[in-house]
């Protein structure tokens, strides 16, 4: 269609030089017109072929625009915080295969961590295999504060940083001023009176008694609102010296004491048999009565001397119009 069009004007052009060139010069210059005519045919024909021809895509043309993709850090089961003195792992690989092997180099900020491993390498093998790294936390000197750690991640596909806290694991208990009878107001009235005891550190921490009760106010071991959390270390927060170290149940063998847990002799309520299991009818009525008799309360002891003789959870029975101490510990 394009040719048709282009040849009816060339012809035209072609009748117009004509005209104007006379009727006695026609044969000659027809003869060069027709010439230029045919020329510019060929030149529309040609021009024509080879727009169409760069109008089809080619092969190669859509082949050059795909390409290999670099292989990124897959890291999972990274840790949101850590206790001190515990560890975790987590697992590292690559997305894809590297065209060659890739090392990455692992390191912390802080001393109190340590990795299972500082470095790894990955090949176009071994990209996919999960590889284990364990963190592990030692306790410091800087008792009761949390912080942060950073675990940074190099290598020729860039750097990388992940976060975590690190918990610490001690907790402080105290020995009330204050001594009461066996009315506290259920153990949230306990806990009240901990939180108002001029013996109380200073500072926002929440303290709670520690005490058994078996009504709807329950407290007890295990489970039940308890107050001691598993694998912690309980200080004075006289001098920080280690009372005891609960174990991996949340509570701690009396024989395991490193140090008293009050610089003298008292008595305390409790509410507990020497087996850790609360005696219901030995709470004084859930800690709101303080009749003298017969409702009675159970005492624990604590003092100085021998600490790990002590009888810390059960010692005897007093009447609940006795006046006793309470044990606080820091949530």
């Amino acid at each position: 269609m394009k040719i048709t069009k282009l040849f009816i004007l060339v012809l035209l052009l072609f009748l117009f030089n004509c005209l104007e060139a006379g009727r006695n010069n026609f044969d000659s210059s027809s003869s060069s017109n027709l010439s230029v005519l045919t020329g510019i045919v060929s030149i529309a024909s040609n021009s024509t072929g080879s727009t169409s021809a760069a109008t089809t895509p080619s092969d190669s043309s859509s082949g050059s625009t795909s390409g290999t993709t670099s292989p990124t850090l897959v890291v999972a089961s990274f840790p949101t915080s850590i206790l001190e003195s515990n560890t975790q792992t987590f697992t590292v690989k690559l997305s894809s295969a590297p065209s060659g092997n890739i090392t990455i180099v692992l390191s912390a900020d802080s001393v109190n961590v340590t990795l299972s491993s500082s470095s790894i390498t990955f090949s176009s093998t071994n990209y996919s295999v999960l590889q284990n790294i364990t963190i592990t936390i030692s306790e410091d000197t800087n008792y009761y504060s949390n912080y942060t750690a950073n675990i940074t991640f190099s290598s020729s596909l860039g750097t990388e940083v992940k976060s975590f806290s690190i918990i610490d694991n001690s907790k402080r208990m105290f020995v009330t001023n204050s001594s009461f009878n066996g009315n506290l107001g259920g153990i949230s009235g306990a806990d009240t009176r901990c939180m108002g005891d001029t013996n109380k550190p200073s500072g926002g921490s929440t303290y709670k008694a520690f005490l058994w009760a078996s009504s709807a106010d329950t407290r007890g071991w295990p489970g039940t609102d308890w107050v001691l959390k598993a694998d912690y270390n309980y200080r004075r927060p006289s001098d920080n010296a280690l009372i005891f170290k609960t174990n991996s149940n949340s509570n701690f063998i009396e024989t395991n004491y490193s140090n008293a847990l009050d610089g003298s002799a008292e008595q305390v309520w409790t509410g507990s048999t020497t087996s850790w299991s609360g005696d219901t009818i030995k709470q004084c009525n859930d800690w709101q009565s303080s009749s003298a008799s017969p409702v009675v309360g159970i005492v624990g002891r604590i003092g100085t001397g021998n600490t790990t003789t002590n009888t810390t959870l059960s010692e005897n029975s007093v009447g609940c119009d006795q006046l006793r101490k309470l044990i606080c510990v820091e949530q």
